[in-house]
């Protein structure tokens, strides 16, 4: 996340659940104006807490009484687990649609020792595919012979010792999820102009955010969370037509509603899984 100047923040807080304490993050935004977030994440030690954004003039004594209040939020923070943070490796399951699929791992090797190693992540329709080009110089045998198809878990654990393989994949998985997401757009957003007689957005872009699902700018550029593209089709489906309805209008008024359940009468429903599941969708 990027933060302005005028963005403050404030570590030293703890919320009790159930008798385990989780730190909690709260980020003071001039920005915003009136809604409070919640999100849980995981830090560099492994540890879960919770990150909240709230405008400047809340105080803290009224965030923490509002997380209190959302039972369904505090279940959720119990349920996370330092081992949810998403690992790639021969043993995973990685989301795509809604669904999840297991990764291959190949690995091939580049002579060039200075060139630097990369992954490219491809969907196979009932499995991901991840070829690793990586340098020699990371290869603990001389006589391996190349390329390694499919690659086990004592290969892959090997190789990691002097190499982040995991990032690589990770990276990899960014590139093929923006592509795949750009396409996916282009024609949606086209056969949502055709049906409903709709402006064509000047701009169409698909990025990775992890506090926004989309947006559309004063000046009609839209722009989508490709994370979405791990969930449900429903989900990226419903954030294009909130996006588009912001063409017409640039508020959160009824008006702005009632023009967003005219495109998807299931919005409410999709909103509400979101709010609860959309962190599971972050890569």
């Amino acid at each position: 996340m990027i933060k302005t100047k005028a963005d403050k923040i404030d570590f030293m807080i703890y919320l009790d659940i159930d008798g385990q304490k989780f730190p909690v993050e709260i980020i003071y935004s001039s920005r915003r104006k009136k809604s409070v977030s919640f999100s849980t994440k995981i830090d560099e030690n492994d540890v879960v807490y919770i990150s909240v954004r709230a405008p400047e003039y809340v105080k803290t004594e009224q965030i923490i009484d509002i997380l209190k209040k959302n039972n369904a939020f505090l279940k959720r923070v119990k349920t996370v687990k330092p081992l949810d943070k998403k690992k790639y490796n021969p043993n995973s399951l990685v989301c795509f649609k809604g669904k999840k699929y297991p990764i291959i791992i190949d690995v091939h090797i580049l002579n060039d020792n200075r060139r630097k190693a990369y992954a490219n992540v491809e969907f196979h329709g009932k499995f991901y595919r991840a070829s690793v080009f990586i340098p020699k110089k990371h290869f603990l045998k001389d006589n391996e012979k190349f390329p390694l198809k499919n690659i086990t878990c004592e290969t892959f654990l090997k190789i990691q010792k002097t190499l982040d393989i995991e990032s690589l994949i990770e990276n990899g998985l960014h590139v093929f999820l923006k592509k795949e997401t750009e396409n996916y757009l282009e024609k949606e957003i086209e056969n949502f102009c055709v049906k409903n007689n709709f402006k064509r957005p000047k701009g169409i872009f698909a990025g990775y955010y992890k506090s926004k699902w989309g947006s559309c700018t004063s000046d009609n550029i839209i722009k989508i969370n490709y994370a979405l593209l791990n969930g449900p089709e429903k989900y990226i489906k419903y954030i294009i037509a909130h996006e588009m309805c912001h063409i017409k209008v640039k508020n959160h008024s009824k008006e702005f509603w009632k023009n967003v359940e005219m495109y998807c009468p299931d919005y409410k429903r999709i909103r509400k899984e979101l709010k609860e599941n959309g962190y599971k969708l972050n890569l």
